[in-house]
């Protein structure tokens, strides 16, 4: 079998994709998400946010559109959800109570309850894109998102219900050195 390019697509490389309810097709591109719908067999961008938008300069390993239109990328920087309308963009990640930043491999979501499962090397999330909320404020800036359903690191449920179970599989890697040494 021979593939060609789709025309309307463009020729960068696409590194995730989903299709939304409304018939939308969804590109991520490096800093780049761009929606596009089909006319003939040419597809046509409607929309695009990048960088300079507040898109983080990520890869992303994949897309999830939700029932109410937001888009999940997942990367090894987090999982990120994009407001298309209010063109609004947060970054979920460890003081989230995400077991990892790294979710570079597509998210999945579950068409009988609309919950989104994605993993991660240190385990999986499962989650009601419906119920996220993010609730941390300047006096508590590390204030765990409400809405995780659970966090499994290692096959075992370690977080749910919005607390820490005590279930603790996964191992503590420290990081060596000043991370803010080079910023000065």
């Amino acid at each position: 079998p021979r593939s060609e390019p789709i025309p309307g697509a463009g020729r960068d490389r696409a590194l995730g994709f989903a299709a939304d309810a409304r018939g939308q097709v969804w590109l991520a591109r490096l800093g780049e998400l761009e929606s596009y719908r089909w006319a003939g067999g040419t597809l046509q961008r409607q929309w695009r946010m990048g960088t300079d938008d507040g898109l983080p300069l990520v890869a992303a390993g994949g897309l999830s559109v939700d029932a109410a239109g937001m888009v999940w990328m997942s990367s090894v920087h987090g999982l990120t959800p994009v407001d298309p309308e209010r063109r609004a963009v947060r970054v979920y990640g460890v003081r989230d109570g995400l077991p990892s930043q790294e979710f570079d491999i597509a998210p999945v979501t579950s068409p009988r309850d609309g919950k989104i499962l994605v993993g991660s090397p240190e385990g999986l999330v499962l989650f009601d894109p419906a119920t996220i909320r993010d609730v941390a404020d300047f006096n508590d800036r590390q204030r765990a998102a409400e809405g995780i359903d659970g966090v499994w690191v290692n096959g075992v449920l370690s977080y749910q219900d919005g607390q820490a179970n005590g279930r603790r599989e996964g191992r503590f890697l420290a990081r060596e050195g000043d991370l803010s040494a080079g910023f000065a």
